[in-house]
């Protein structure tokens, strides 16, 4: 064959989903001239297809030194460093191939997607998309408004949308989770009644409403939509996820993870859903089940980087420290640019004291995920742990952990009338008999959704007095360091990404956690029990700063204790470890902690 033939070869078999012949086609073709840059974009798509992630990357920069404006092959590349989460490198491609090709679509919209929702630099995302008025764009312009927290604007542009294809399913449902978000779960159900028989066999509709159905505490229907989007859809994890949160939360222990035998019974159990049955093993700390599936897994599908990781993860909650770090070394290097891999690799290595060697591990994804807070969390502990001044630097507890009261809404007469009325309000919300299964709660309940999409007044007028609370915060926080991760992110604005309550019983407290959907976070409490007194020499039902969950047993350090008191409210960057000391006693501790994110 010729070069024509032998690149058409090359095309065809990579449109035919064949990439091993389009890399051989492909290469067969540089051979007979290296200095056509299509050549190697073909052969850099072929590999990018295979999984050949390192290959593709050379085979991209060499088509884009011999041709630097081509546009597509420039946009292709930013897609795989958006892939490998090398975030940073794909926003410079983007914007390379924009200005090079400004009418270029599909890179304004990725660019927008990578800033909006990856970055948080949402109004640069939102500019991105401006000149673009098609739908596709629009519909990603509500996407990154939900998610800076405006969701009413995301509805408007969804509902402008709708009036042009009325029974468009995707918007249909879009409005729907919109309208959840916004804490019209009841109206969001209504909206959707008229389209029930025409999307009775559409999954993504039976688990919206399952999901509405959850909001409004009917769990026996929440059930039975669920189950009838496995019918359809029986790989959809998210629906797995759900429907066994709720039989655990209801204590229904024979049902609990019993969809996950449905699918082995019709031989649609694979590698993704063992990983999610697993994840739930986790949550629910049943390691020997969790244990027994993953050698399951090894046996049937090989020594696959997930199981590796999975196992590894085990090994270290069991204190198997030196084989938590082979397995889990193992697992890190098959997957560089899986930030949830390699921060477990540098907790167990923090956990054998090797800080220099964790440090070294975590010091790279800081290109890749910024403002991971969990990242910042780990090296704050090393810097500790290695009695580095930077810690110090980090934590700045003079200015960055804030205990004060919160103001007192105008319509209440006194404080105990507003926190009698809120608790009151609270304790509606609080319907499970167990704690959640991926939260720090141990010994209590925690209530569901978002806390402030629901419409009780005295719900509101708590988020108007913590809204006023965490200004005034912000306000008074010293301004200009640009390398700090929590400073550099001030710009005087500010969102809730999530609020919630929390009520804990007996012996009941919170594990030692991070909060990694956050940038400030923090508790307000709304009841406390007297058991808890700023003389008790025990500190028993006492929150603590510093104190990690790795059981670094002598190793571990207080940086603060406080003394619980009604109406207080704590405000704390969100890497910042931080749990509580068990109180004991028949009392309830009512807490209403938040989330919040720059915007």
């Amino acid at each position: 064959m010729n070069l024509q033939q032998t690149a058409d070869a090359a095309i065809k078999s990579l449109q035919s989903g064949d990439w091993q012949s389009a890399v051989q086609y492909a290469e067969k073709a540089i051979q007979l001239s290296s200095a056509h840059p299509e050549l190697f974009h073909i052969l850099a798509m072929a590999l990018k297809s295979g999984g050949e992630f390192p290959r593709a990357i050379q085979a991209f920069q060499q088509c884009l030194k011999l041709q630097p404006k081509h546009a597509i092959a420039r946009g292709n590349f930013a897609n795989l460093l958006y892939q490998l989460n090398d975030f940073p490198n794909a926003e410079i491609h983007y914007k390379r191939a924009l200005l090079d090709k400004p009418d270029h679509l599909d890179v304004a919209k990725n660019l927008a997607i990578l800033l909006g929702l990856k970055m948080q630099r949402y109004d640069e995302a939102l500019n991105t998309l401006s000149p673009f008025k098609d739908p596709a764009s629009r519909l990603i312009s509500a996407d990154i408004l939900a998610k800076k927290g405006e969701q009413q604007g995301a509805l408007e542009i969804v509902e402008g949308l709708l009036s042009q294809a009325p029974e468009n399913v995707e918007l249909l449902l879009r409005r729907g989770r919109l309208l959840r978000e916004l804490g019209f779960s009841k109206q969001a159900i209504e909206t959707l009644a008229p389209f029930a028989e025409q999307l009775a066999q559409h999954p993504e509709y039976l688990y919206l409403m399952a999901c509405l159905n959850y909001d409004e505490d009917h769990p026996d229907e929440t059930e039975k939509l669920l189950l009838a989007t496995l019918d359809i859809q029986p790989n959809n994890l998210d629906a797995h996820q759900v429907l066994n949160q709720l039989y655990w939360e209801e204590q229904r222990d024979q049902d609990f993870l019993a969809s996950y035998q449905r699918l082995r019974d019709a031989n649609q159990y694979d590698v993704a859903a063992r990983m999610s049955e697993l994840t739930s093993l986790f949550n629910a700390k049943q390691l020997d089940r969790a244990a027994e599936l993953i050698q399951e897994g090894r046996r049937l599908d090989g020594d696959l980087p997930q199981y590796l990781h999975a196992e590894g993860a085990l090994a270290s909650r069991r204190s198997d420290l030196d084989s938590a770090e082979r397995l889990l070394r193992l697992a890190a290097q098959q997957g560089p640019s899986l930030p949830r891999w390699q921060l477990d690799l540098a907790s167990v290595l923090i956990k054998q004291g090797n800080y220099q060697e964790a440090l070294d591990q975590l010091q790279p994804l800081l290109k890749m995920v910024p403002d991971n807070q969990e990242l910042w969390a780990y090296i704050g502990l090393c810097w500790r742990l290695m009695e580095d001044e930077k810690y110090h630097w980090l934590y700045d507890l003079e200015h960055l952990v804030d205990y004060r009261p919160l103001p007192i809404p105008a319509n209440y007469d006194s404080s105990e009338h507003f926190f009698s009325a809120l608790q009151r309000s609270l304790k509606t919300l609080h319907k499970s008999a167990r704690q959640p299964l991926d939260q720090s709660v141990d010994g209590g309940t925690q209530s569901m959704g978002n806390l402030f999409a629901q419409h009780d007044p005295v719900i509101q007028d708590y988020k108007r007095a913590l809204t006023t609370r965490v200004q005034h915060y912000l306000d008074g926080l010293p301004k200009g360091d640009s390398s700090h991760p929590f400073y550099r992110r001030l710009t005087g604005q500010f969102r809730f990404s999530g609020a919630w309550s929390v009520c804990l019983s007996g012996e009941g407290f919170h594990t030692n956690h991070i909060h990694p959907e956050g940038w400030l976070s923090g508790p307000c409490y709304i009841n406390v029990p007297s058991i808890c007194r700023p003389d008790d020499p025990e500190q028993r039902g006492w929150v603590t700063m510093g104190e990690t969950s790795l059981d670094l047993k002598e190793r571990e350090h207080t940086a603060l204790a406080l003394c619980p008191e009604q109406g207080m409210s704590l405000l704390f960057p969100s890497y910042m470890w931080h749990g509580t000391r068990k109180f004991g006693g028949g009392e309830e501790r009512i807490t209403a902690p938040c989330d919040v994110m720059p915007i």
